[in-house]
């Protein structure tokens, strides 16, 4: 079963549009969970299983595996394996780099570490993109517009002709890369921007990341990702917010509580069941 029709059977069953992101920062775990690899794990794998009747993907993020070192990169596998048993896994890496070196990334993320979908970083052109969406079965999210503050130093610059450079970028792609084996990643902090992305691409899935504490309005962002046919074709990141929701004993309790938040906010969204169908 390939991405899309993965998210499609977890949006049915949950009811839900929520991404979890997996980004485990040893100095927040909770005060009794250890720092190392096992109880990284541990940590990750209470918290999958406890939001798993919310989320319909989790999204890893590889640089705080990679900051644990060559245990740290056993230990990604070991989740995405463990959270493919409920959902798909987008290995969020933000990829980007030359043709025959980004192939390889691409084969490590999507046959390596088995994630069924992956982030990429386009700012190095078509050659940089292309590898990722030859891979049979692996989906990629496209850098289009970011939550970060530093988003308008050059993705908001304004071109020669008027347009800004996300804008170029996202009618470039969608003229060289017509296929649906690729969406955005679209900031939930930038609601302006994300509607006019969905006007250059009005079919295609949004990764929404910051909700929470980035200060992303969930309502507002899903408006601005619907398509014109009214479906949310959108996964609303949260990370943090959930991960850490509390510091003690019961955290795997209180992610839950915050991923059911989440979700209850998404279906009071107007018709939101008959829009994520």
């Amino acid at each position: 079963m390939g991405f899309l029709e993965r998210i499609q059977k977890s949006i049915r069953i949950n009811r839900s549009l929520l991404c979890v992101g997996l980004d485990p920062d040893r100095e927040r775990l909770p005060e009794t969970i250890d720092p190392d690899s096992d109880g990284v794990r541990r940590f990750l794998m209470d918290i999958i299983d406890a939001t798993a009747p919310y989320a319909v993907v989790y999204k890893p993020n590889m640089a705080f595996f990679g900051s644990m070192g060559i245990e740290g990169l056993h230990l990604l596998k070991e989740v995405i394996e463990y959270a493919s048993r409920h959902h798909a896994v987008i290995l969020d890496a933000k990829f980007g780099d030359i043709g025959n070196t980004a192939r390889h990334y691409a084969h490590m993320a999507c046959e390596g570490f088995g994630a069924d979908a992956v982030t990429v970083n386009p700012y190095l052109g078509r050659d940089s993109i292309s590898p990722f969406l030859n891979i049979e079965n692996c989906y990629s999210f496209i850098l289009g517009i970011t939550s970060n503050p530093g988003s308008k130093d050059l993705q908001k610059r304004e071109l020669i002709e008027g347009k800004q450079l996300f804008q170029h970028l996202a009618e470039t792609l969608e003229s060289d890369f017509p296929g649906n084996n690729w969406g955005w990643v679209a900031g939930a902090t930038q609601v302006g921007e994300l509607a006019q992305l969905r006007r250059v691409s009005p079919g295609r899935w949004f990764l929404v990341p910051g909700v929470g504490e980035q200060g992303g309005a969930l309502e507002q962002a899903l408006g601005a990702s619907q398509t014109p046919q009214g479906n949310y074709h959108a996964l609303i990141n949260a990370s943090r917010s959930v991960l850490y929701a509390s510091k003690g004993s019961d955290y795997a309790a209180k992610a839950a509580e915050a991923a059911c938040q989440l979700v209850e906010q998404m279906r009071q969204c107007p018709s939101f069941d008959s829009a994520t169908v």
